[in-house]
């Protein structure tokens, strides 16, 4: 009799530790944007427009917030000029050209045209109008750069997007100083799709039994108990916290729908990370 309750004590506790490393196991976690960029301009300028308002999906290269820039485009349109203009240039290759004929004539006049003190002051005055020529070249160069350097300075008095995403928060108003050295800049912009599931309390012998690129259930905490989507693992945490024992796993969840990121969800585990293989048998992870 008391072997045959023994027996039974015992499957008993071998089926409820079967039981209970079966029963499927959640860890919490977070959702964050995969992307979430602090927009400033390049200097200090007056605010001119600001183009879209908190919440606004925008697209990569659409304009948020402009600077004041007439001043600024009246520059740009006089080294455009000074850029395109020929007329040093010209006028140099003119004179370098006629210099060059009083030389040769002088120099090919035979003997007795021209004295050699004549002859060598041609030849001087030539070479001087070459290196105008070159100086002009050079002028016209640099006048080109500057255009460019304008036209730069022009397309920094703008904010641009450079993601598709969503305004999270827009720091300045139009007639205000835009001072580019505000933490938080002018403006932020987050990609809210796909969203990345932080997760960061998982043991390291768990994370030890996944590999990047594996799908995992997860669902948001206010969600049907029966939401769950499917999550791929992006990025594995390269060191492992020694003190807690956890190591960071970050998913990519998509969201077509463009729920707020910063919400609350669970990961369901797999069976085989549900039980702790250093753990006395019969244990299972989550207890």
């Amino acid at each position: 009799m008391m072997n045959r309750l023994l027996s039974a004590t015992l499957f008993l506790a071998t089926t409820s530790a079967i039981a209970i490393a079966a029963e499927p196991a959640t860890v919490g976690a977070v959702t964050q944007p995969s992307a979430r960029h602090t927009l400033a301009f390049e200097g200090a300028g007056i605010v001119a427009q600001v183009l879209v308002k908190d919440g606004d999906t925008v697209k990569v290269g659409q304009p948020l917030v402009k600077q004041e820039t007439r001043m600024d485009e009246a520059e740009a349109e006089i080294r455009r000029i000074d850029a395109e203009s020929q007329i040093e240039g010209q006028a140099a290759e003119k004179e370098f050209q006629l210099r060059k004929v009083q030389y040769e004539r002088k120099a090919g006049g035979g003997d007795g045209a021209y004295s050699t003190q004549e002859v060598e002051e041609a030849r001087i005055t030539m070479e001087v109008a070459d290196l105008k020529r070159a100086e002009a070249k050079n002028k016209k160069d640099q006048a080109i750069a500057v255009y460019g350097r304008q036209k730069v300075k022009l397309e920094l008095m703008q904010i641009v997007s450079n993601i598709d995403g969503i305004v999270e928060k827009i720091s300045v108003d139009a007639g205000e100083m835009a001072d580019p050295q505000k933490p938080e800049g002018a403006i932020s912009v987050v990609k809210n799709d796909p969203l990345w599931v932080e997760v960061p309390l998982l043991k390291a012998w768990q994370v030890a039994r996944l590999s990047p690129g594996q799908e995992l259930p997860v669902r948001y905490t206010v969600d049907k108990a029966d939401a769950w989507q499917k999550a791929k693992i992006i990025f594995i945490a390269p060191v492992a916290d020694a003190r807690s024992g956890t190591q960071a796993v970050r998913l990519e969840l998509a969201n077509p729908e463009n729920r707020a990121s910063g919400l609350d969800v669970e990961l369901k585990l797999p069976p085989e990370l549900l039980t702790d293989p250093t753990a006395p048998v019969g244990t299972a992870a989550n207890n």
